[in-house]
């Protein structure tokens, strides 16, 4: 982990205050060692600084390199899949400057000073920008950072954004290029951006434009060079991993696709991993996870959530991790396992993204209907957005989230996108790309990387028609060159591979009585998905998290949500399904109430 502030026009009496709140951080961050911060001041209009993770953790790596000239800082993870130079040497990283835009793979942030040029600064981020890049503009200022908790008391920012609020409440996430913070906003995807001084607006370069997947032909995947070109690629960028960074490889194991896809890779390839489940003892994943682990002599580990039984403690916990992360990931991601920290530096991957290959936002109904503007609209919001949570929220809340979905339904139709696409656009560059890359800073004093979100993964996702997207047609043909693995049952069967067969079946198994469903298919027998912590406590904390939001009375989200219907549709005691279904909505709300005390 490497937490950097970069201010352009930085006045001299905010670098006390900047390097006092990156000392600071250490309280959120425990993996930070006070002892590696470092700034660069340049003349009165730029200065930088950063702490970072303890130096003999990360050794031989630097995350800063200073030279008479340039400067160069990164974080994150970066991949070389051509395996020409090592990336994580930043004085051949500045070599290759000018290529990374079209060699790197990952998810990172990269900045370059140049101390005596025009061009003073030099910015750029990963494809899909899954790797979250903030920055704060305030009249002549620039301030650029991977913290939104660092720019928000730099820049003392405390208004909530309109845009950011009303996106997180109603879809679950704060999406487009918003943070909850008004003036603070996210870099978007693929982006190479230059100050140069005497200009304050920096020039912009889009590298990898989102416009380009509506145009890659799309032909049904029956070629098996072409999964083999895929899987080569992922098989690359596995390998470059481990050449270049040096530190143990983690890899989920569950009882899904993506996370043996991974395995796939890793497996093949002979790479050095160790595997874990992140749930309790009885859940399918851990039973399908020691299948996989005893058949092919895999390093297993199962950890165990810790069952924080005071509430009042776990409340405490989770709001310090509410605020270091400024609210962008929902208290419901909390696991007290998340505080801990390693001895070791690692790279944990990431099975984001896999969805993108799936069309997750889309189903048998949306493919087989007539579609226009409208019906994907409506679809979208109703279905897959916001289901109901506008019920629980003030009309002008609801009125902007839905705004800006018809903005990105008509900016992707002007980008080329089809009609039928648009589900798999928003999910890939909303969903993945703000909800999941939050995500990624999970895993404290590791490093996170998702292979699935990488250019060859979603070009290859995109080529490919969207009802056979909806097959899962790039999983089950990469796992079928590994059949020993893909023969292991997973937690739900694979769909039929031929997309009409497939939708029509799906409407049929869910509009008639199960029984004669599998008179006319059987289905293989499934396990169900345990709770990772038991339901009673589940409930404790529902009800404790209910009376905190109604004990605070005066807290500003009262003006994003309806108090009445708060109290109505989220009781004190559940007495129907419906009422539980809203609890995820209660962990958001709670989240908002945390992150404004």
């Amino acid at each position: 982990m490497n937490i950097f502030l970069i201010g352009l026009n930085c006045q001299d009496y905010q670098i006390p205050k900047i390097l006092s709140e990156l000392l600071q951080l250490k309280e959120f961050f425990p993996e930070l060692d006070p002892n590696t911060l470092w700034s660069f001041k340049q003349n009165n209009y730029l200065f930088t600084a950063n702490i970072h993770t303890s130096r003999h953790l990360i050794e031989p790596k630097v995350y800063v390199k200073e030279t008479e000239q340039e400067i160069l800082l990164f974080d994150g993870c970066m991949i070389n899949p051509r395996g020409d130079f090592n990336v994580y040497n930043l004085e051949e990283l500045n070599q290759h400057w000018h290529s990374l835009k079209d060699i790197l793979e990952g998810q990172f942030v990269i900045a370059r000073i140049h101390k005596n040029l025009e061009s003073s600064l030099e910015i750029i981020n990963d494809p899909l920008g899954m790797y979250q890049v903030y920055y704060l503009k305030q009249g002549n200022q620039w301030f650029i950072s991977n913290s939104v908790y660092l720019l928000k008391r730099i820049g003392q920012v405390s208004k909530f954004d309109s845009l950011g609020i009303s996106l997180y409440l109603t879809w679950g996430w704060a999406s487009s290029d918003r943070t909850l913070r008004e003036g603070i906003q996210v870099l978007p995807p693929g982006q190479h951006w230059q100050w140069q001084k005497g200009h304050i607006e920096p020039q912009k370069h889009k590298y990898f434009q989102r416009a380009r997947l509506s145009q890659l032909p799309q032909t049904h995947l029956t070629s098996q060079q072409q999964i083999q070109s895929l899987t080569h690629d992922l098989e690359q960028m596995m390998k470059a991993l481990t050449y270049s960074f040096g530190a143990s490889v983690y890899c989920p194991l569950t009882a899904g696709r993506d996370s043996r896809l991974l395995a796939s890779l890793l497996i093949k390839n002979n790479i050095d991993a160790e595997f874990f489940s992140l749930v309790t003892s009885e859940a399918i994943d851990v039973e399908i996870a020691s299948k996989i682990a005893k058949q092919f002599k895999l390093k297993w580990t199962v950890i165990q959530e810790k069952k924080e039984q005071n509430l009042q403690s776990w409340l405490e916990s989770a709001q310090r991790w509410i605020t270091k992360r400024d609210g962008l990931i929902s208290i419901r991601q909390f696991r007290p396992n998340d505080q801990a920290v390693d001895n070791q530096l690692g790279v944990v991957l990431n099975g984001g993204g896999g969805e993108i290959a799936r069309a997750y936002y889309s189903n048998a109904k949306f493919f087989l209907h007539q579609k226009n503007f409208d019906y994907v609209y409506r679809y979208l919001n109703d279905a897959k957005l916001t289901w109901r949570r506008h019920d629980l929220l003030q009309d002008e809340i609801v009125q902007t989230a839905a705004k800006y979905l018809k903005c990105f339904i008509e900016t992707s139709l002007e980008e080329g996108f089809k009609l039928v696409d648009i589900p798999c656009v928003l999910y890939t560059y909303e969903r993945v790309r703000r909800w999941a890359g939050s995500n990624c800073s999970l895993h404290p004093g590791h490093i996170s990387f998702a292979p699935l979100c990488t250019r060859p993964f979603i070009k290859a996702a995109y080529s490919i028609p969207a009802k056979q997207r909806y097959t899962e047609p790039l999983h089950y043909r990469i796992l079928s060159l590994s059949p020993e693995l893909c023969n292991i049952p997973f937690e739900t069967t694979w769909k039929i591979q031929q997309s009409t067969v497939n939708c029509w079946y799906e409407i049929i198994r869910n509009s008639l009585d199960y029984r004669l469903v599998r008179k006319i298919r059987p289905r293989n027998k499934t396990i169900h998905r345990a709770d990772s912590e038991t339901a009673q406590l589940i409930e404790n904390k529902r009800i404790y998290l209910r009376d905190y939001c109604l004990d605070h009375i005066n807290s500003p989200i009262w003006d994003f949500v309806k108090r009445s219907a708060f109290e109505k549709i989220i009781p004190k005691q559940i007495t129907t399904p419906t009422q539980r279904q809203f609890t995820g909505m209660l962990w958001d709300i709670a989240t908002l109430f945390l992150l404004s005390e």
